[in-house]
Order: structure tokens, then C-alpha cells, then sequence
């Protein structure tokens, strides 16, 4: 799959699948809004806020594109 959807493709993936189907998010992000993003782009934002990761823990994890904090952990980081 792209990186990147339309709402196109978003529609095609969606046909036929009922109005009061739930939609869960793996990895146990909570989704929070869309936000448009410009003229030609929407954003899905999700609760939890990107983490920063230092240069060493990038270095040992180059797969580790980005992490996740719950809201109200940074202060135990």
C-alpha cells in the first residue's frame, strides 16, 4: 500500500461496509480528528503526540520511522 490515500481511495475501501461499522487503529492509537491540511489534503490526527527520539536510539533502530507518547507522559520521559 502508499503512503499516501485520497479520500478516492479512502471512499473505494469503505464501499459496502456499513454506516455503524466500528473503525479500530492498530498499534493503540486513539484517533482524534481530521484536520484540513491545506487546499488538497486532509490530516488524520490521532491523541497520543509524536515522541522524539535521540540520534543513538535512531542509530540503533533505522526501522523506527516514528514513536508514540500518551498525552501527559513527556514529564516521564
Amino acid at each position: 500500500m502508499s503512503l499516501k490515500m485520497t479520500v478516492g481511495d479512502l471512499k473505494r475501501q469503505l464501499s459496502g461496509v456499513d454506516d455503524d461499522t466500528e473503525i479500530s487503529f492498530a498499534g493503540g492509537l486513539t484517533f482524534y480528528r481530521f484536520k484540513r491540511w491545506g487546499d488538497n489534503e486532509l490530516l488524520l490526527e490521532f491523541t497520543e503526540a509524536q515522541a522524539a527520539t535521540s540520534d543513538s536510539f535512531k542509530r540503533k533502530h533505522p526501522n523506527i520511522l516514528v514513536s508514540f507518547c500518551r498525552p501527559g507522559e513527556f514529564e516521564n520521559l
